[in-house]
């Protein structure tokens, strides 16, 4: 048994991760696709460091957050969980 079912801290976490990595599937097909004009290939390399960096900044203002803190919102990301 998990706090995740019930905590709303863990579950507005997990929904902003969720909506990261939904975000970064659909721009990586999106750069994908742009590699044939190849502005893609610089695109999906910002998008690989965006994806490795901030996940660690949401973990560690996560882990230092205390009791009624707001969850870490991800930088310009479209939030298809709400």
């Amino acid at each position: 048994n998990t706090t995740g079912k019930e905590d709303e801290f863990v579950k507005a976490n997990a929904k902003e991760a969720l909506n990261l990595f939904i975000f970064a599937f659909l721009l990586c097909i999106v750069f994908a696709l742009l590699i044939l004009v190849l502005i893609g290939i610089p695109l999906l390399i910002l998008l690989g460091l965006y994806v490795l960096i901030f996940p660690i900044i949401a973990a560690v203002q996560t882990m230092s957050a205390k009791n009624g803190d707001a969850a870490y919102q991800y930088p310009c990301i479209f939030r298809l969980i709400a």
